[in-house]
């Protein structure tokens, strides 16, 4: 499971849903939550929390263009590539902490990945799930 710890910086409800936005140095993520008995989680601005998703949730873009649909896009640089006969795992640096994707080994032949190649890890809204510590922030 991948975890990056981050700060909250807004939330916004509507429909039983909560979309968070979250900051990691300069840049933002997001996740999209469906509200539980506590809405917002009892988050507030500035909080630290840790955000968890998949290793097989993470896509990869090498030279990527344009737009696409996925609001996190991360630029990490390959730090390890085990290539598997149907699977492969590629390590990341991410602002010094680890991502790991799980990709289809036939997927990674065309991208010809190299290590200290610059990626774009890219992580649906709704795959990632919000850990707040106990006695964080409180």
């Amino acid at each position: 499971m991948n975890r990056l710890n981050v700060k909250v910086q807004s939330m916004d409800a509507c429909d039983g849903l909560t979309f968070f936005s979250f900051s990691k140095g300069t840049d933002f993520l997001h996740s999209i939550v469906i509200d539980g008995k506590e809405k917002n989680m009892g988050l507030k601005h500035g909080d630290s929390v840790i955000l968890c998703f998949k290793e097989s949730e993470v896509f990869l873009a090498k030279d990527f263009m344009g737009n696409i649909s996925v609001c996190n896009q991360l630029k990490a640089t390959v730090k390890n590539i085990e290539q598997g006969h149907l699977f492969s795992k590629i390590r990341l640096d991410y602002q010094g902490e680890e991502i790991i994707a799980l990709i289809i080994s036939a997927a990674l032949k065309p991208m010809n990945l190299k290590i200290n190649d610059s990626v774009y890890c890219m992580v649906k809204a709704n795959e990632i799930a919000i850990i707040r510590e106990q006695g964080k922030d409180d």
